[in-house]
């Protein structure tokens, strides 16, 4: 599905090229034909020059930057709507399923417990997570693996708290660290990523090179 959305958007895309580069070739075609046999009127070189330079000047907005500007308008209301939904989204609350009481327990203190959960990321669709159970031991490695879209980002997200818990409980004890598998950078350099439109600091900026391992 999301291959033919593709193809078709390459297919008009490509139709729009080919409409600017002939498309004053053509209009001038027509608009000389009529004049010269419908109007019955003298082609001069004055005329076609004007017409043209004329043609030319609205081929450019006409056929380039005004497709173009519908598909960014296009693209910007799929944007503004996925804004939209984000910010809509309820508030995530600290409840009884997440403790964080102590910032820096022990490590036998740490661990993950789950009982009988089930989640959802809409209050009317089908549950996302149902009856999962899981109990990971302080210092144990746990690896979730599984096919596309069995729920395993789900299961992170109901340990970190983004997903809404229907019925069930999660506890977590001690500091939560995630790295998604989409990074989370934006088109530019290192620096512009850590200081994030924010007054430079450059003793922050150091600081967050060094935790990241990116000043070697």
């Amino acid at each position: 599905k999301e291959v033919s959305k593709i193809r078709r958007t390459s297919i008009l895309r490509g139709l729009n090229l080919a409409v600017f580069f002939i498309s004053s070739k053509l209009i001038l075609l027509v608009a000389f034909v009529v004049f010269v046999l419908g109007v019955k009127g003298d082609l001069t070189p004055e005329k076609v020059f004007v017409c043209m330079a004329l043609f030319n000047n609205l081929r450019l907005s006409m056929t380039l930057f005004f497709p173009y500007a519908i598909a960014q308008g296009a693209e910007s209301i799929i944007s503004l709507k996925r804004i939209q939904k984000f910010l809509l989204l309820e508030e995530q609350q600290e409840t009884s399923h997440l403790d964080v009481s102590n910032l820096r327990p022990k490590l036998s203190q740490c661990g993950i417990w789950m009982q009988k959960v089930i989640a959802s990321w809409d209050k009317e669709g089908d549950s996302t997570l149902r009856n999962v159970t899981l109990t990971v031991k302080p210092g144990e490695l746990l690896a979730v693996v599984g096919p596309v879209g069995c729920g395993k980002t789900s299961l992170l997200m109901s340990i970190l708290g983004e997903l809404p818990i229907v019925s069930g409980e999660v506890k977590v004890r001690g500091k939560v660290a995630y790295a998604s598998q989409e990074p989370w950078v934006f088109g530019g350099s290192v620096k512009q990523n850590v200081i994030f439109g924010s007054a430079p600091d450059d003793n922050k900026y150091k600081t967050v090179l060094n935790v990241c391992a990116l000043d070697k």
